[in-house]
């Protein structure tokens, strides 16, 4: 790897996928070159645009001081590498991997991470709640694969129609709705005798009899038991596999 020095940082581009400037990063980042400056090598494609340290960059700039700064050109690297580099020097966002993943110039499947945005931006559920909600396995973690470009969800409408089903039972909660509530909800739906309508039905009739719980287990065990509170004929079994079934 061939490492070039320059003080001309007007030959540094921003890569149009990589995070916003972040002031308060900048600032301490300025603040640690005036008691110690480590020496870094910044990573810049064939065009120049830099690949990480934009940060640090931005505080050599306003430190004005004449600064010969290193960096080397690297012809060949995917997304993944920008994810790995980034992430060493300040951990990256929720956010800032949706940036990523929905640049133009990035050459992915980028309907899952549309859904995402329209479900985080129209919604009040936090990150882990939506990968819960929306998102579909496929062969690893949904969050790892959120973060490296492999995410799949469910279809906008599909997606739409289960956010405002958990946004039904978050309203008639006397607690806020967590992720381990989503998976119990999604592992009672695998019943296909179950329906939320009467379960939410259910705890809009005895919300004090639904409390909060410590894992999707037990609130798995706490929807069945609200489901089948004064519940005329068959009562509904949930497990949090897919052999829910009847107990009479």
């Amino acid at each position: 790897m061939k490492i070039l020095t320059t003080k001309d940082y007007s030959i540094f581009k921003k890569i149009s996928y990589n995070r916003e400037l972040n002031e308060a990063h900048v600032v301490k980042l300025m603040q640690s070159m005036k008691v110690n400056m480590m020496p870094f090598v910044f990573p810049v494609n064939k065009d120049m645009e830099l690949i990480d340290g934009q940060h640090r960059l931005e505080a050599i700039k306003r430190l004005d001081a004449d600064i010969e700064v290193n960096y080397t050109i690297l012809e060949k690297y995917d997304y993944s590498d920008i994810v790995q580099i980034n992430q060493t020097m300040k951990k990256w966002t929720n956010q800032d991997y949706l940036n990523l993943w929905l640049s133009r110039d990035v050459n992915i499947d980028k309907t899952p991470y549309l859904t995402y945005q329209h479900i985080a931006g129209n919604y009040p559920f936090g990150h882990c709640m939506i990968i819960s909600m929306i998102g579909i396995d496929n062969g690893g973690s949904r969050h790892r694969g959120f973060k490296l470009g492999t995410f799949r969800a469910l279809d906008l409408l599909t997606s739409v129609a289960s956010a405002d089903s958990y946004l039904r039972v978050s309203q008639r909660l006397t607690f806020p709705i967590d992720r381990n509530l989503i998976i119990a909800i999604s592992w009672a739906s695998n019943n296909p005798d179950f329906d939320l309508d009467s379960f939410v039905h259910k705890l809009e009739l005895y919300p004090d009899e639904f409390t909060k719980q410590i894992s999707a287990v037990k609130y798995l065990e706490k929807i069945a038991n609200c489901y089948n509170y004064r519940k005329k004929g068959s009562r509904i079994y949930l497990t949090s596999g897919h052999k829910n079934r009847y107990r009479h």
